[in-house]
């Protein structure tokens, strides 16, 4: 019997989907489109044996379960329907449901054209449902686990509009606003899926998002600036981990979470004469948390909560959602001969380490002197190290008709080549995460190491097209 295997964490998508849209000329100045979708999903999750590494067989048991009393040998089942189940290479074993979700949207839009006024409108009504079906018997929920969990059903709404100003052929003013509610996710809804089918009290979220800016379409410049700002409230969020507290692997849910996107983006594109052309590009902005969310923390192997409504301190904490500051300055060359020769700049700053919300719990500060450096040292967000890219890209097109007469179809061959990070900057954090894991005795914040992805280094791209009209 095998003590240790290599395992496959699978996943099997299966999606449908149906789009319907009419569209109405109501008179020359408005036009209407109505549209409805159906889309269904069916995903299966398992996991499998790859390797017994040597040995002849696996039992299909769970070796971490919590067990308190030695008799009680059926909570280490993951399948009480079939006991002490032999396992070889290929099969199935530990988990294994699948989630079904289906959603049904109408929608419709309409827009008004006239002299120096566009006007957009749009609602959408849906209606998202969830279930979860486990196809195992898990032996720590035996009566939560097997067969179809219950459907979940929430209604949706979304309300838009926009408005332009057109104050001549060349200067636009603009303004949008979205107010729409949406469903949690699947994996957020169940608290662990792999296991049982319990979910926590999750709701729709509300997000609210505006954006206005100013829009220049000249000859020989192109330029447009605009402000954003979107509030996302009362999302859910589950995550599952090793909890240093607990001492046990961890559903953790976290509910109210609130968050806020704020700020600018500005582009410039002129043309400089003789084929040649440059661009520049800006964006500043903020992402940060605007809640003190709760947790609920329950053990995965052991039916038993270990806390809840535990208050997490994320209010203005920045989200890790990429670099906040981003700039880019490129230089393009069209030749008449039908080539081109682009190259640009690119700097990204505000890269956020994504917060560990158990450092940020009341217990993580028990002890500790309020303002002392290790409170600071506990709370600091670090940020990751700014970072550039130097990009080459060019191409060239051949209508192929025009030299073989012979070819009675319009042709062309076009070819394009790329060379991206020619620098082969290596440095470029894309996400950091601090651990989710929190030395609460000694408040070590260095005990466990934060994890960090890389961009990759210098990489290299050749397309090669031929079409025929």
């Amino acid at each position: 019997m095998a003590k240790y295997v290599v395992q496959e964490y699978v996943t099997n998508y299966n999606r449908y989907s149906m789009n319907v849209f009419y569209n109405v000329v109501v008179n020359d100045r408005q036009k209407l489109t109505l549209g409805g979708s159906f889309q269904k999903q069916e995903s299966e999750y398992y996991r499998e044996v790859t390797d017994l590494l040597g040995a002849d067989y696996y039992v299909n048991l769970n070796q971490y379960v919590d067990v308190e009393n030695p008799s009680e040998t059926s909570v280490q089942q993951n399948d009480l329907n079939n006991p002490n189940q032999v396992i070889r290479v290929g099969d199935k074993y530990g988990y294994e449901y699948t989630a079904h979700i289906k959603k049904y949207t109408l929608w419709g839009q309409t827009i008004w054209n006239y002299q120096h006024f566009d006007i957009m409108l749009g609602l959408n009504i849906n209606s998202t449902s969830m279930y979860r079906d486990g196809k195992l018997r898990n032996g720590v929920y035996p009566n939560d686990s097997y067969g179809k969990s219950k459907v979940f059903t929430y209604p949706e709404a979304g309300l838009k509009g926009g408005l332009t100003y057109k104050l001549n052929g060349r200067n636009y003013f603009f303004g949008n606003g979205l107010f729409e509610t949406r469903a949690p996710y699947f994996d957020n809804l169940f608290l662990s899926p792999k296991t049982n089918n319990r979910t926590v009290q999750a709701d729709n979220e509300f997000i609210t998002s505006f954006e206005g800016g100013y829009k220049l379409k000249a000859p020989k410049v192109k330029a447009q600036i605009t402000g954003y700002y979107t509030q996302y409230i009362d999302e859910t969020e589950t995550y599952h981990f090793f909890d240093e507290q607990f001492h046990t692997f961890v559903n953790y849910s976290l509910t109210g979470l609130d968050k806020r996107h704020e700020g600018i983006e500005a582009a410039l594109d002129v043309s400089l004469g003789r084929g040649f052309s440059s661009y520049a590009v800006v964006s500043v902005g903020q992402h940060f948390y605007t809640s003190r969310p709760s947790a609920l923390v329950t053990q995965d192997s052991k039916d038993t909560v270990l806390a809840e409504n535990e208050t997490i301190y994320l209010d203005n904490v920045r989200l890790s959602s990429g670099p906040q500051k981003a700039y880019s300055l490129g230089l393009n060359y069209r030749s008449p001969r039908f080539w081109f020769l682009n190259i640009s700049l690119n700097v990204f700053d505000g890269i956020y380490y994504e917060a560990s919300f158990t450092r940020r719990q009341a217990q993580s500060l028990d002890m500790v002197d309020a303002g002392s450096a290790k409170w600071n040292e506990i709370l600091e967000q670090k940020q990751a190290d700014d970072g550039y890219s130097l990009d080459i890209s060019g191409g060239w097109s051949w209508k192929i008709d025009n030299d073989f007469k012979s070819v009675k179809r319009p042709a062309f061959l076009v070819v394009n080549i790329g060379v991206t990070n020619l620098t082969n900057n290596q440095d470029i954090v894309t996400r950091a995460t601090e651990p989710l894991r929190f030395d609460f005795q000694d408040k070590n914040v260095d005990k466990f190491a934060p994890r960090i992805t890389y961009a990759f280094g210098r990489t290299y791209f050749v397309n090669i097209t031929l079409r025929m009209n």
